[in-house]
């Protein structure tokens, strides 16, 4: 499709808000700027905002989330997002991008809080607003509309160089940015009553945890937040093999538990403390304090975050909430759809390794997905290895682990996961061949590689002579483009979804994306 809109006016959009989140922030203003190059900041808000106009914003989800309820408009330009698929490499923050291409050093507001107020803070206050003069606060925010127009202009003419990466801004990204503020802002719904009563179990389990991990140490004051008190157990106590050193002693840390757990039951019950302890503080009690007045998260989607240009989840983060353990399951079923409806969820199966089938040819790997076969299955049976370590093996491939790391993962020693990672290439030759010639490329282009939409990333250290900087490097060469190409289907069906059913979902993880349907 491309750019189909270029006759109408342009118009930046730059909000000036109470906070951070979109959701719960306070309009205090606006600035907008048009192709007259002169800025305007205004706490009048508009009933509406012409549809003949093309909205041009600086993370403009946020811009159209805030003025959802004033004065509803769909962000044609997205200088973000622009800056993300043109300069990955590069820092997105306007006044990053700003110094970058007009070598400008403009101020955020923080400095302009502190140079209002003749503070030094480095975070802004609850109502920052009230100590910044107006005058300034509007100097400030049509600064933000003039370069915003700036940098619009300055990519007009990067993206004359790269249409492929214009027409997939157009036709996929930006369409995207809408999709996601209208995924926000419908939200998904929680049973806010069984989400409490997990709370209160894994209280009571974390209680009993802490309960016997006192009795089993022997030390009735035990702090288990305490490296020290930790390493006087683990290792002077129960004189636990000393694994790995650091500044304070020998480590406690996850990985070295996990290899102690078969020495003894305490590194045992304190990993599980401790999943317990993150799993409530970071999922659980976040979801219960950001569900509002009808029990709805609205979390919100980072589009310009991960290298491997996947989506992501934060305030609260809906995307890596543990599948695997009990609790975990108990989290995720206390989301509901909303009367009446039920959820319809669409996962894309092994994507990741489909699309290795993909760029390697290789003719089993196809065959085998052809014949509707299961990967992992093939290759428990190849490697004579249970299902879960199939899964777990065929997915190092795609992050290039080595034998060493492997065999951690697969519990075997290094010369029997080698011998694994052998006699899997033996069968499927052409994935060996498709990672050799991924690694050589990226080194022959000095640092450069793509994903399936043509999607650019620069990989640092691919010459280096260093070799776990080298290592990562082409790590990296072979994941990117695999992790990359599967976003890029992913955006690709949600925005298609989108425009021909007319369907918006209510919460996208990784690569499922869930409907809220009658």
């Amino acid at each position: 499709m491309g750019d189909t809109t270029t006759e109408k006016q342009l118009l930046v959009i730059d909000t000036e808000t109470t906070g951070k989140n979109p959701h719960t922030a306070k309009l205090l203003g606006y600035s907008y700027c048009g192709s007259s190059w002169v800025a305007h900041y205004t706490t009048s808000v508009p009933n509406f905002i012409p549809n003949d106009l093309n909205v041009v914003c600086h993370n403009g989800k946020y811009d159209k989330i805030v003025f959802d309820k004033i004065a509803p408009f769909d962000v044609y330009w997205d200088t973000m997002v622009a800056e993300y698929i043109l300069n990955i490499d590069k820092r997105r923050k306007l006044e990053e991008v700003v110094k970058r291409r007009f070598k400008y050093n403009k101020k955020d507001l923080i400095e302009v809080y502190n140079e209002s107020t003749g503070k030094d803070r480095k975070t802004l206050p609850d109502e920052w607003w009230k100590e910044v003069p107006q005058e300034r606060l509007a100097e400030y925010a049509s600064e933000d509309a003039l370069y915003t127009y700036k940098i619009y202009e300055q990519q007009q003419f990067d993206f004359e160089n790269h249409p492929h990466l214009k027409e997939w801004f157009l036709d996929v990204e930006m369409p995207l940015v809408n999709i996601l503020a209208k995924i926000e802002l419908l939200g998904v719904k929680i049973n806010k009553l069984r989400l409490l009563k997990v709370k209160l179990q894994i209280e009571d389990r974390i209680k009993l945890l802490v309960s016997k991990l006192t009795a089993i140490a022997e030390t009735p004051d035990l702090n288990l937040n305490s490296s020290k008190q930790l390493q006087e157990v683990l290792y002077v106590k129960f004189k636990l093999p000393k694994l790995k050193k650091n500044k304070t002693g020998f480590s406690t840390d996850t990985k070295t538990l996990e290899k102690l757990r078969k020495n003894h039951i305490f590194p045992n019950l304190l990993l599980e403390y401790r999943g317990l302890e993150k799993l409530n503080s970071t999922y659980v009690q976040p979801l219960l304090e950001r569900a509002d007045s009808k029990d709805y998260i609205h979390t919100t989607y980072n589009q310009c975050l991960t290298v491997t240009r996947r989506l992501s989840s934060e305030s609260p983060d809906l995307q890596n909430i543990p599948s695997r353990s009990l609790y975990g399951k108990e989290i995720k079923a206390c989301f509901i759809p909303s009367a009446g409806n039920k959820f319809f969820c669409a996962d894309y199966s092994q994507i990741e390794l489909r699309i290795l089938a993909h760029f390697s040819e290789d003719p089993y790997l196809l065959q085998l997905y052809k014949d509707k076969r299961d990967l992992h299955d093939e290759t428990a049976k190849l490697l004579n290895i249970k299902r879960h370590y199939a899964k777990i093996f065929n997915f190092s491939l795609i992050y290039g682990k080595t034998s060493y790391s492997l065999s951690k993962d697969l519990e075997c020693s290094i010369q029997e996961a080698q011998e694994k990672i052998d006699t899997f290439y033996s069968k499927l030759p052409k994935v060996k061949d498709w990672i050799l010639a991924q690694q050589k490329t990226v080194i022959v282009s000095n640092g450069w590689t793509k994903s399936l939409a043509g999607l650019p990333l620069y990989i640092e250290n691919s010459r280096s002579k260093d070799k776990w900087e080298y290592e990562q490097a082409m790590r990296c060469a072979v994941n990117y483009p695999i992790q990359a190409s599967s976003q890029d289907i992913l955006k690709k069906a949600i925005v298609n979804i989108s425009e021909t059913r007319g369907l918006i979902p209510c919460l996208t993880v990784h690569d499922e994306v869930v409907y809220d349907l009658k």
